[in-house]
């Protein structure tokens, strides 16, 4: 499975009427979430990504109203602005390495703790008020 296959599977889910969660623990070929096919996807209920995604770029995954549960696997080095902004249902989103990662906030690089509260993540990267939605969240 591809990057081709992954962005057909994502319009597919679009267009279906059930709620999905997909597993790309296993995908080989899909390293950066870009131009994402599953921003504002309605029909997305969880997402485990690839073991060796790099990155979620900027509102890749914004506005995807019924996203309940996100996995970042260890191999995510950034996060863009509004990855996860809007996604109103997001309860869990662990991290699976969840130390030694940065905010660029105001042109200072400030240490992120307690990445390693599964439950406690989603309001710091999808509700307005959230601290880092609007940043560049990256690991050292």
């Amino acid at each position: 499975v591809g990057n081709n296959s992954v962005h057909n599977l994502a319009r597919i889910i679009r267009e279906g009427c059930v709620f999905v969660a997909l597993d790309l623990s296993s995908v080989q070929e899909f390293s950066r979430v870009i131009d994402s096919p599953f921003r504002a996807n309605p029909n997305l209920v969880g997402i485990i990504f690839p073991n060796n995604l790099l990155s979620i770029n900027e509102k890749a995954f914004a506005d995807c109203k019924n996203l309940e549960f996100v996995e970042v696997p260890a191999s995510v080095k950034k996060i863009g602005k509004e990855a996860f902004f809007g996604c109103e249902k997001l309860n869990k989103m662990e991290f699976k390495e969840p130390e030694g990662w940065f905010v660029e906030k105001d042109g200072e690089n400030q240490p992120i703790e307690n990445l390693h509260k599964s439950e406690d993540n989603p309001y710091r990267f999808t509700l307005p008020s959230s601290p880092y939605r609007s940043c560049i969240v990256y690991k050292a």
